[in-house]
């Protein structure tokens, strides 16, 4: 199977591709993912101390920051490269809302 351009050190074969991709989603974790988690996980400590624990409680009690974030950091990455995903199966869709919360079909 031929997976592409591939550079080989000894016995160790590495996708090009694969390598540069590698370095890019390492670059923007280390750039943008874990710096913005952190400022994160410090505010809501920081909230968590104050009275009335606002980003705990009010702003953000379902944690969707954290998921904003990994999306974005997502985007980013997946952008440069054109990896959008496709989604298959669509034709399924349908039979599955016609199936009751037994399995069983309507």
């Amino acid at each position: 199977v031929k997976y592409g351009p591939a550079i080989t050190l000894g016995k160790l074969k590495i996708n090009i591709f694969g390598a540069i991709f590698g370095v890019w989603e390492v670059f923007w974790g280390i750039f943008f993912w874990y710096p913005m988690l952190m400022l994160y996980a410090l505010s809501r400590k920081i909230s968590s101390v104050l009275p009335g624990d606002l980003l705990g409680k009010k702003i953000d009690p379902f944690r969707r920051i954290p998921i904003n974030i990994g999306y974005t950091w997502g985007l980013l990455s997946f952008t440069l490269f054109r990896m959008w995903p496709k989604i298959e199966g669509m034709e399924n869709l349908e039979a599955l809302r016609e199936v009751d919360e037994n399995g069983k079909k309507k």
